[in-house]
This record gives structure tokens, sequence and C-alpha cells, in this order.
């Protein structure tokens, strides 16, 4: 979530925070270009791959409807749309080393 604020320059300064992912602030001449710079950070922050999702969940509705492994594939869809927002939310160069970001994506 955004907090915009003025600071004591007459610039206004604006922090966004979305639990799990680091805090992300600028400061800007007017009120109208710092709400623009949320709005954005936040839907990149809170972005999820519509695609890969989208085309998963299809998938299970018409294909897997009324199988055993629909509600598996379904997991695994949802687990690959965040494991994709997580990489590019620390972006691809950071992750060399940090297998532990990875492990939390192991299925069941």
């Amino acid at each position: 979530m955004a907090n915009i604020r003025q600071i004591k320059s007459g610039n206004w300064n604006v922090q966004v925070r979305i639990a799990g992912k680091p805090a992300r602030s600028q400061t800007f001449h007017s009120r109208e270009s710092a709400e623009i710079w949320a709005k954005n950070i936040e839907s990149t922050l809170n972005f999820r791959h519509p695609e890969i999702l989208e085309a998963g969940m299809t998938y299970c509705e018409q294909v897997l409807a009324g199988k055993a492994s629909r509600e598996q594939t379904e997991f695994r869809f949802n687990r690959l749309a965040a494991l994709h927002a997580g990489f590019e939310s620390c972006g691809a160069a950071s992750l060399s080393g940090h297998s532990s970001f990875v492990q939390q994506f192991d299925y069941p």
C-alpha cells in the first residue's frame, strides 16, 4: 500500500510497502506524479503472470474436469505463476546462489 506525504521542502514522498516485498520509496515535485508512480509500483509488486495462470486454469476446467489430476495440476500452475512473479520482483541477476528462494516452491 502506498503512503504519500508532503515533506518540508514542498516535495512529495511516496513509500510503497507490500508484505513479503522490499519497500520502495521515491520523491516527486507534484502529488500527481507521486500518485502515478505509486500505482505503477503497486501493480508491479502485486503482479502475477495472468497468461500462465489463465491458461492453466482453463486447461484444468476444460480438459481435467472430473479427473484426479486436476487438483495437483491447479496447484502447479499457481506455483508457477507465483514463482514467475518472484523472479521478476528480485531480478534474475540476483538469483544465483539463492536456492532457498526456489526451494519454497517445492511441491508437497
